[in-house]
């Protein structure tokens, strides 16, 4: 979408797993608003405050010494995985690493990291979403333009719990952007959906992608079968 208007080389998208930040919480036992206040001193990036927070718990700190006020200033490319593990050992946030580094994986294969980064500091929906969660941001933009993840558990508040993957656009920040640089739209259309065939995710991905340039509405299944 955002490339139909012109802006690859404006957009950068940050991810995170709410898993990292569930499994710090959980290993430091802590209640609900000691946890609601670490998550919003994480979220606002103040890692004096997070370290005098931590201080105030140090009952419940694992004697390994993990540097958990670290976790704000963690982002970047790959590399910020491998940090993280050096400051994270519980098993909880160290699957959500791992997930991480697969999405990774696909994400350089489709060439895309240049416009990708990894926040562990992004903190904020984390009882909403259930995984990935990830923020857009465009140069010019004063604030993100749009966000987004995984959220398996929402319909089950409407009968059966199912696997769900979701975003918003700011579509007024979107438009003031778009407008100051002029606009010349890359948008075809064609009628019919037709399913992608490759094995693997990262190839699935660069298939859709090409033929969505060609103007075809595709159509993408993850699931085993």
């Amino acid at each position: 979408m955002l490339e139909s208007l012109g802006l690859r080389g404006e957009v950068r998208i940050t991810l995170n797993n709410v898993g990292v930040f569930n499994g710090v919480a959980a290993s430091l036992r802590l209640d609900a608003a000691q946890r609601e206040r670490m998550r919003r001193i994480i979220d606002v990036r103040d890692t004096s405050e997070l370290r005098r927070f931590l201080t105030g718990i140090a009952s419940t700190v694992s004697p390994d010494g993990e540097s958990r006020w670290q976790l704000p200033r963690l982002s970047g490319k790959r590399e910020v995985l491998d940090e993280a593990r050096r400051v994270i050992s519980n098993e909880q946030s160290r699957g959500a690493l791992a997930a991480l580094e697969d999405l990774w994986d696909v994400i350089e294969q489709l060439g895309l990291a240049n416009l990708i980064e990894i926040d562990l500091g992004d903190v904020s929906g984390l009882d909403y979403y259930t995984g990935l969660v990830f923020k857009i941001y465009v140069a010019g933009a004063g604030a993100r333009v749009g966000s987004g993840g995984r959220y398996d558990d929402l319909t089950a508040n409407f009968g059966r719990r199912e696997p769900a993957v979701g975003f918003v656009l700011e579509l007024d920040a979107l438009t003031e952007v778009v407008l100051r640089r002029g606009f010349s739209s890359t948008v075809h259309t064609a009628a019919g959906a037709s399913p992608i065939e490759s094995t693997t995710p990262a190839a699935m991905f660069a298939e859709a992608k090409q033929r969505r340039a060609n103007g075809q509405r595709v159509r993408i299944s993850l699931s085993d079968g």
